[in-house]
Order: C-alpha cells, then structure tokens, then sequence
C-alpha cells in the first residue's frame, strides 16, 4: 500500500456553527471542523483515465492529501440530482487505494489542538451492481500527542465499511463493522473487532450515514464508536478502550473516506460505484434522530485480514 501523498497544508478548521436541524435531546449546536458539498472549486466531469492529476489538485486544496494506486477516482454527478456534484470511486481490484483524506493539523503545530471525538457524516449512493466484499470504506488514525504519521511514530488505526465477509461473486452489503488494528487495544471476542452489525445497505439509493468515534481516556474503556444510517443507530459500542493501557491521551489525526482495503484477495465482480457527496465533521451528532438502543453487537466477527499493508499517513 503506497503511503499517502500530501497535497496542501492548508487547514479548513472551521469555527462556523452548525444548527442542527432536528438535534438529538440535549444538543443545541455543532462546530463544524470541516465541510466539504462539493458544490465550489472542482471540474465537472465523470472521465477515469485523465483526470487523475486535475481531480488530486482539486482535492488537495479541501482534503489536504489523498492518494490513487489506481486512479479510479473522480468528480462526477450525484445519481440523485444532476445540479449536484459528488466524489466518485470505482472499486475494481483487491488491495486498490483511492481515498481523501481531511487532516486535523497538517502543519504538525498543536498536536493536542486534534479532536478527541468527531461524528462524521456524509450522503453515499452506491450502484446497483455493486459488489460487496471486505473492504474498508472509512479510516481513522489516532496518534499520542506531538506524534503524527510519516515519522514512524506507533499508532491506532480504525477502519470500517459495509461489507460482506465472503470475497467470492457478486455479493450482497449486509454487514457494517468498525475494526481495529495498529498498536490498538485488543477488543474482547475477537481482538480486531470494536464493533459488528447485521445490516443490508440498499443499492441504487441514497443513504446518510454519520459515524461517531470517540477516544478512551488513558487507561479507560470510555471510548465510543457509534454508527447511524438515516438517522437510524445500526451499531454501537460506548464502552471502548481504544489506546492500549500505559499511553497517555491519543488524538484523531486524520479521517479518510474511500477504498483503502482488501477484497480478500480479488477482484471485485461487476462495476462498482461509490458516490459520496455532503461530508461534515463536527464534534457533536450532526442532526437527525436516533434510536435509543442499538442492535446486539456481535463480537465473535471473523478478524482483520492478516495480509493489510497498513502505513500511517504523512
């Protein structure tokens, strides 16, 4: 896996305040610590093979770095709305990495100034013939502080995506999972696993989904790793210890969206789309409903693939 290439170092640390349209109880307001709607700034276009260099110079100058082993990205038309943009990803091989990429402090000033909690959300659409496998979609990666990536500090990693665990064919999305790898705690039932879920994202439609990580405390299992989909929890753990016990304090360093996994070693089936568009980080629930109590999480989930390349970001 090759590392990340850094694009700008530009911060987009927003102090804007977010009123939360239907909050949850309690929450008033949300500070927004990034936004992107993909509505400014970028070129309209849907072309695979030429717009690799274009499409990085756009993004780096919102996302900060992103990087394409294949170059399968692309801005290109939200399926729901042609007045619409929105950042396209085509899945093809196993081990292929496509991703954006939002840092937190990209110049390396204030490593403490990085958030110990966000909820991320963002509008997916993905193709009817979408071929699920063991992919991650997300990933997070968590540093001590004054530690970054690309100075071979230790570090946390997270991932996670809706998935399926059997790479063969073409297969359904009927599993969502938030994983854990790196120098992380181990998760009681299977190491790797923070949290798993029966759930079947429905192809050629538009979901919201927002996804909330929390860090531990030193020493303590107070973290949280949360996700909702149209409002709706569908997994959920609160009480994660997510630095192994002896650290001090971890921060998030950087967030990434996109494909930055396997597919248990081959290719994916039949064409494979993913559009997102509308991408806020705060640090509070970004509006919308929830349930009071997510599904039983599963901890017996098989583990993280063993052949991961993992490499922490520039």
């Amino acid at each position: 896996m090759n590392k990340f290439t850094f694009r700008s170092n530009k911060t987009l640390k927003g102090l804007l305040l977010l009123q939360l349209a239907a909050a949850a109880p309690g929450l008033a307001t949300a500070t927004t610590l990034f936004s992107d709607d993909f509505k400014s700034g970028y070129t309209w276009s849907s072309l695979l093979t030429t717009l690799q260099s274009t499409v990085q110079s756009q993004l780096g100058s919102k996302w900060q770095y992103i990087d394409w082993a294949s170059g399968h990205g692309a801005i290109d038309t939200w399926p729901a709305d042609s007045n619409k943009k929105a950042y396209r990803i085509q899945y093809v091989r196993s081990d292929d990495l496509d991703v954006m990429a939002h840092k937190f402090d990209p110049s390396h000033t204030n490593g403490t100034s990085r958030p110990k909690e966000i909820y991320v959300q963002w509008k997916e659409y993905r193709s009817s013939t979408f071929d699920c496998g063991p992919s991650k979609d997300w990933r997070i990666t968590a540093y001590r502080a004054n530690e970054y990536g690309g100075a071979s500090f230790p570090f946390v990693d997270l991932y996670g995506g809706f998935g399926n665990t059997n790479p063969s064919g073409v297969q359904p999305c009927n599993s969502v999972g938030l994983n854990i790898q790196g120098y992380g705690a181990s998760q009681p039932g299977d190491p790797n696993t923070i949290t798993m879920a029966n759930y079947t994202f429905p192809l050629g439609t538009v979901k919201t989904v927002q996804l909330h990580l929390k860090m531990n405390s030193p020493n303590n299992a107070d973290g949280a790793a949360e996700m909702w989909v149209d409002g709706t929890k569908i997994m959920g753990r609160t009480n994660v210890k997510i630095s192994p016990d002896g650290w001090s304090q971890v921060y998030i360093d950087a967030f990434q969206l996109g494909m930055s996994a396997t597919n248990g070693g081959q290719a994916f089936q039949s064409t494979s789309y993913i559009w997102r568009t509308d991408v806020v980080i705060a640090d509070t629930f970004i509006g919308g409903t929830t349930t009071t109590t997510p599904p039983p999480t599963t901890t017996s989930a098989p583990a993280a693939p063993s052949s991961l390349n993992v490499q922490p970001v520039q």
